[in-house]
């Protein structure tokens, strides 16, 4: 299992993963027993891209016991997923619909955390309304995911060294995403870009 390989190299890593219907209750035990996943992203936001994954009561039943402690992003409530988060309302964050304050307001219940992602916003002003909103109303935010995205991934760690720097953040460099990494790989504290431009962290 990749997670261990990566655990032998840095025992402190924290996980952010995508669980899918071909997750088994072996794969939840082994993952869980690493005690370093943080956030489960269950793509459930997402329609007709390479990354969907449909509503799968049994999936998310297997998710929200077998990993008690971790955020649950994104789920697909239907009649049957929706009951399974009574109770676990406050580890549910959301990611692919949050643009803005007023898509934060629709959201099916108000969160405790959000995933910010600052490309999704479309403007500075929408990012920091509604940064300033979460913080008004007392919901936690990280930043995650984007590694594909060389501007948006150097986005997501400026706003989060200066938001949110200890929160459950998955902008880990993105040699980290490489399939075949490095044994030379950076760690924290990231030293910053020595020329800025734009949102690039400083």
């Amino acid at each position: 299992m990749w997670i261990i390989d990566w655990l032998d190299r840095n025992p402190d890593l924290e996980f952010k993963l995508d669980p899918t219907s071909g997750w088994t209750d072996d794969v939840v035990d082994r993952l869980a027993a690493s005690d370093a996943v943080r956030t489960l992203d269950l793509k459930g936001q997402y329609h007709g891209t390479t990354v969907d994954q449909p509503a799968d009561p049994d999936l998310y039943e297997r998710v929200i016991e077998g990993f008690p402690d971790a955020l649950i992003e994104d789920p697909a409530l239907t009649d049957e997923t929706r009951p399974l988060f009574d109770g676990h309302e406050e580890r549910v964050t959301w990611d692919y619909p949050i643009r803005s304050v007023e898509t934060v307001e629709e959201l099916p219940w108000e969160p405790e955390w959000l995933n910010i992602k600052p490309s999704r916003f479309g403007s500075v002003q929408s990012l920091f309304d509604t940064i300033d909103y979460c913080r008004d109303h007392n919901i936690q935010m990280f930043g995650g995911g984007q590694f594909e995205l060389d501007v948006g991934r150097e986005h997501l760690h400026a706003i989060a060294s200066l938001f949110y720097p200890d929160a459950a953040n998955d902008v880990a460099p993105k040699a980290y995403n490489d399939p075949d990494p490095s044994d030379d790989l950076p760690t924290s504290p990231l030293a910053p870009p020595t020329t800025s431009r734009g949102l690039s962290w400083r």
